[in-house]
């Protein structure tokens, strides 16, 4: 009795050992989305700021254009269509660092939940341990050993 009581106790300890240690992984998993979420973030910060930058030029370009037409300064128009492509271009770029940031705090918040369920599993398994412990303990002890 006290043999099985001893094997329950040991594997309950190794499955709340293995259940806190995926618990770790998926914490640390969930750090490095976190991470990803704040380069994103980062990212798209520079991106929108360099945007506002653009889109002045743009105005200021056609702007320009329409004022010296004729003058020797005729690239204003050029200039305002290449600066029409650079913005779309940032759009792009705006488009896909939403996505990523999406994508790391999806990851984020799955891991989370991984780690949340492994943590509430690994706490059971640790009282199970310990009622088999004492379990143990108490045959010991009816044993008189």
């Amino acid at each position: 009795m006290a043999d099985q009581a001893e094997q329950r106790r040991d594997r309950a300890a190794r499955g709340c050992q293995r259940a806190q240690d995926e618990a770790e992984r998926h914490f640390e998993s969930g750090q490095e989305a976190r991470d990803r979420v704040y380069a994103a973030e980062y990212k798209l910060t520079l991106v929108e700021r360099r945007q506002v930058v653009v889109a002045d030029e743009v105005w200021r370009a056609e702007r320009m254009a329409d004022v010296d037409v004729g003058s020797k300064l005729d690239d204003w128009g050029e200039r305002a269509s290449h600066l029409r492509s650079v913005e779309q271009g940032l759009k792009i770029l705006v488009d896909r660092f939403e996505h990523d940031r999406e994508q790391a705090e999806f990851s984020a918040r799955e891991y989370e939940r991984k780690f949340a369920t492994l943590m509430a599993r690994a706490n059971e398994l640790s009282e199970k341990a310990i009622r088999h412990a004492e379990e143990y303990e108490r045959c010991i002890e009816g044993a008189g050993l």
